[in-house]
């Protein structure tokens, strides 16, 4: 559900909720429920759009409280000339884990900073977008929960292709790179490091 309140033609209130729902055929201990909702004021003119936000979000597993968010943040957004587009965001999310299974799942709970850079170019029927993020994952209890810290940083390149008012055909290719903070208590002597690709059309 999205609804926008404008106050002048250049800024306005923007609010957002949306529930997801993931069900899996096999077994009712891993259906997900996910819950968010965003207050958003932007501003600006036709070339410089400012936005700035604060979101909460709740996740359920199996009709049980599993992890809870809130985050602020703000982005802008750039028209250039000849179809160019520019655009930085930057948030600040504080994730925290359910403790009503164990006492221990408090040492998950992480402060998350997230910044992405993005451009766009649109060029007749083609626009390609360039995405970079970065962010970092520090542990609330940094001694305990140290292994849950981790940093990571993605690229993705977007390729929309407009034939016709019905029909845009696209493709996406990603990467990212996953480093933790330390050894995670079960595998002794080994930091985990994971690099994820991918490549979807469509």
């Amino acid at each position: 559900m999205y609804y926008n309140y404008p106050f002048t033609r250049d800024r306005s209130l923007d609010v957002n909720v949306g529930l997801i729902h993931l069900d899996n055929f096999d077994t009712d201990q891993f259906d997900i429920d996910s819950l968010r909702g965003e207050v958003a004021y932007a501003w600006g003119d036709d070339v410089n759009r400012y936005r700035h936000g604060v979101a909460v979000g709740q996740v359920n597993l199996d009709g049980e409280g599993f992890q809870d968010s809130v985050s602020i943040n703000s982005s802008w957004q750039h028209v250039g000339g000849n179809g160019w587009y520019q655009s930085l965001s930057a948030a600040y999310t504080q994730i925290s884990y359910d403790t009503n299974t164990g006492a221990t799942n408090s040492l998950r709970d992480v402060n998350q900073l997230l910044f992405t850079a993005g451009l766009t170019k649109i060029a007749g029927q083609r626009t390609h977008s360039l995405n970079l993020c970065h962010a970092d994952e520090d542990p609330e209890n940094p001694t305990l929960g140290s292994h849950n810290g981790r940093r990571f940083t993605g690229f993705s390149y977007n390729l929309l292709y407009r034939l016709n008012a019905q029909h845009t055909p696209f493709l996406r290719a990603s990467i990212q790179d996953v480093e933790h903070d330390s050894e995670h208590p079960v595998f002794f002597d080994t930091v985990r490091s994971d690099d994820n690709k991918s490549l979807t059309a469509g």
